[in-house]
């Protein structure tokens, strides 16, 4: 291939080996860099020759072995559109593909490697082979920043390894969960008092709503959206000009009509004051002190 190296009085040269350009690589089209292609062999020559015109020659194959890492591409599709910068977000609940089939090896076949997949640091079980990994689908994901690696290892050794970030956006609409509701005072049945209510919203978008005690609601709210790091958090007063015996259920009210209940656990009851506990016990007494008299007089007429 036109190499060579001359000299004088030399008696050692350094120099490198590499594959040559029938490798694979993307300049390939996908079915070509698919193939298995063979390794890269130099002919070495080495003639000597002194003053006087005699010479000697020594020829050698080279080949040069396999060091390069495979190189595994992973593509991603949402709901059968290619994921991308022109194409983004990924709302959460959509289908998410990958596709490997734009990865080669320079020099192994593709089916050939060994691969594994990871998603944010937990293996994936799709397998091992090109078949099962030249195509498939992640689990559902939750809204967040997801982390994807893919590790391709081929025939000699070499694992060559792609990761992506890709972030999966809340789903459009309002998804409500109430977390906490406090009770303000010690108000019993027929007694004013408020309710301070903080919800959860895992969904974006403009979501309208009201809060409802009975018959008593809250002035319209506007949600606080959910962002992939996390729901949208509030806190809202419901005052409550009366409470009602039992436990406290909640109602979020939308601009559709529609409505959700929730359950506090929180329980509306009257306490007991020492005129409660004596008009509570007094029947008991008194129905005591009639016994005895009932039997003190039935003792008094056998006597």
């Amino acid at each position: 291939n036109g190499w060579i190296q001359l000299g004088i009085g030399n008696h050692a040269w350094n120099d490198m080996f590499v594959q040559g350009p029938h490798i694979n690589g993307q300049h390939l089209t996908i079915e070509d860099r698919h193939q298995a292609k063979p390794l890269t062999v130099y002919h070495l020559e080495l003639e000597l020759s002194d003053a006087a015109g005699n010479s000697a020659t020594q020829s050698w194959d080279v080949v040069v072995t396999d060091r390069t890492n495979p190189n595994p591409r992973p593509a991603l599709s949402v709901d059968g559109n290619h994921y991308g910068d022109l194409n983004l977000p990924i709302e959460g609940g959509s289908q998410i593909d990958v596709s490997l089939e734009e990865s080669w090896d320079d020099i192994d076949a593709i089916e050939q490697l060994t691969w594994s997949v990871e998603l944010n640091n937990e293996p994936l079980n799709v397998g091992q082979s090109w078949d099962d990994v030249e195509s498939f689908t992640l689990p559902s994901l939750l809204a967040g920043r997801h982390a994807l690696v893919v590790n391709a290892t081929d025939s000699s050794g070499n694992t060559g390894t792609h990761s992506m970030l890709f972030v999966v956006e809340p789903p459009f609409g309002g998804f409500f969960e109430i977390t906490e509701v406090v009770k303000l005072g010690t108000g019993g049945p027929g007694e004013p008092g408020a309710l301070d209510i903080t919800l959860e919203n895992a969904g974006q978008g403009e979501t309208i709503f009201r809060l409802c005690y009975l018959e008593e609601c809250t002035s319209e709210f506007i949600a606080v959206q959910a962002t992939p790091d996390g729901p949208g958090n509030m806190t809202h007063r419901l005052s409550v000009s009366e409470w009602a015996a039992g436990e406290v259920i909640v109602r979020i009210e939308f601009t559709d009509n529609t409505s959700e209940e929730f359950l506090t656990e929180l329980m509306i009851s009257s306490e007991m004051t020492p005129l409660m506990w004596i008009l509570l016990i007094l029947p008991i007494a008194i129905g005591f002190i009639a016994l005895l008299r009932l039997k003190k007089e039935r003792g008094d007429g056998e006597a």
